[in-house]
């Protein structure tokens, strides 16, 4: 099997309209294809910019396999769907409207459902002739599709289905395509992390330990299983009519009662419990003894593409991937380092232990910055760690040229201000480091070295943690994650050799 001269010649539409192979592009797809015929996994290292969309499609049309892509950012999702016309775009139930009918009792009841909160309170359609539903329609779609695109959190809870419509669950492909394979130790962990909100803790009556030990934890859940019985007994007792709020109540109740229960299933070796003012979150340590059964075992062939692999042998621990069934190829980029400089200024040391004056200290040296030279007449973004951080310099950059992004639901909207503003807007943002294309930028802050929050338990464990067989994991794997954090953000704007 061999890559053809052309795109085209695979059916594949490329973004810049150019029906050629980037430099390097072709030799790439081939080595990977290669590859396949005696392993199971192939890590591509491909920059920023390299084009790993057409590289990851031109390996799925020349193998001729069913494919699963999983990116992380809707705007990944909308780029491989351009690439690839024949592709469904699977997203989770929230997405859908509900296919009830104006009388039913239900759509009185609630108002207008989406085919989620059908799910949680109706039951969900259990016969394929009862599903007039978005939903259900898109699923149908993806089946038969060669090849679905998903986010990484909605993968991984409908892979674990062993059928879905009847038939066995058609998303477990020959062909796995991990786009942004740094990130999908973080999914697994995501996917597997047991939440409590103080909320629903708050109504059953129930107090969570200030402890950071599992153990702890554990014990806790085993006592407060009887209080949350009473008080899903309590959530059904008051069920008059079917009222939506006694409904709701009554879900909270069971979903307390099943995380009770999977608290008491834990193995406490390698699992961490970090809390704040609204949930606690328990959290395996590292995804290596559950990516397995969560993912690989579902698929033949796996490529995982990123820009920032980091070291190979630590991706593939942190993976649970066997070198001997790996191949890992690297791609350097051929964008002229000229374009593409990094500049590092000491400005001061942020913790958290900051005040208002380091705060000051670094937003004036952002103000200077954005009014240097032609950077005065360009949009930029300032990479911040967190909301916390973009409110910090909050008041300090208050001309009407930066504009903060105040939650995850905003980042769509920040991504359009800067493509189609009109004058030279700055965006605060923790989150446009990664997964994003925009091209109208013409420079960038980080403000701060995005090493993890030491102030994080989680993060502090995992920093300390030493395998048997390699003492320094933890710190490698803590500075290299902030490395890989420094080049994703730089390669936000420059996504051609002519940026």
């Amino acid at each position: 099997l061999t890559c053809p001269a052309k795109p085209s010649d695979l059916g594949i539409v490329t973004q810049d309209g150019r029906d050629a192979w980037w430099s390097g592009q072709q030799e790439t797809i081939q080595q990977i294809v290669d590859a396949f015929w005696t392993k199971k996994f192939v890590i591509a290292g491909i920059p920023t910019g390299g084009g790993k969309t057409i590289v990851a499609t031109a390996v799925q049309r020349i193998l001729a396999q069913r494919a699963l892509v999983l990116t992380h950012t809707k705007q990944l999702q909308s780029q491989y769907q351009e690439t690839m016309p024949w592709a469904v775009l699977a997203t989770g139930r929230n997405n859908y409207t509900c296919g009830r009918s104006a009388d039913d009792p239900l759509v009185g009841l609630f108002g207008s459902m989406n085919a989620e909160e059908c799910e949680q309170y109706g039951g969900g359609c259990s016969k394929k002739e009862e599903r007039s539903c978005e939903y259900y329609a898109m699923l149908d779609r993806a089946a038969a599709a060669p090849e679905v695109i998903m986010n990484y959190a909605y993968a991984l809870r409908i892979l674990q289905s062993g059928g879905i419509a009847g038939q066995r669950n058609p998303f477990r492909r020959h062909l796995l395509v991990a786009d942004e394979g740094h990130l999908v130790e973080g999914a697994i962990v995501d996917a597997t992390s047991l939440r409590l909100r103080i909320g629903v803790c708050s109504e059953a009556r129930l107090i969570w330990p200030s402890s950071y030990d599992v153990n702890v934890w554990i014990a806790w859940a085993a006592k407060s299983l009887q209080q949350a019985k009473k008080f899903m007994a309590l959530a059904e007792g008051t069920l008059i009519d079917g009222r939506a709020n006694d409904i709701r109540r009554q879900r909270r109740a069971a979903q307390l009662i099943d995380t009770l229960h999977a608290i008491l299933r834990l193995d406490a070796t390698d699992w961490a419990v970090s809390s704040n003012t609204s949930e606690a979150v328990l959290r395996p340590l590292w995804a290596w003894s559950l990516v397995e059964e969560r993912l690989w075992r579902h698929f033949e062939r796996v490529l995982i593409l990123s820009a920032t692999p980091g070291e190979p042998e630590m991706l593939m621990t942190k993976l649970a991937i066997d070198p001997a069934h790996a191949t890992y190829i690297e791609r350097p980029s051929t964008f002229p380092l000229v374009n593409r400089p990094v500049y590092y200024w000491p400005v001061v040391k942020l913790n958290r232990n900051s005040d208002a004056a380091d705060w000051q200290l670094l937003a004036s040296a952002i103000e200077h910055i954005s009014n240097t030279g032609v950077l005065k007449e360009r949009k930029g973004i300032i990479h911040t760690a967190s909301y916390a951080q973009a409110e910090a310099l909050r008041p300090y950059l208050n001309s009407g040229r930066f504009l903060f992004q105040e939650s995850k639901t905003a980042k769509e909207t920040m991504i359009d201000i800067l493509k189609q503003a009109s004058f030279p807007v700055v965006v605060v943002s923790p989150s446009l480091g990664i997964g994003v294309d925009i091209r109208e930028i013409g420079w960038q802050v980080l403000a701060k070295v995005p090493f993890g929050d030491l102030g994080n338990p989680i993060t502090r464990l995992r920093r300390e943690y030493q395998r048997e067989d390699d003492p320094k994991f933890g710190k490698r794997n803590y500075d290299e994650e902030a490395m890989n954090a420094i080049v994703q953000a730089a390669g936000r704007a420059v996504r051609g050799p002519d940026d």
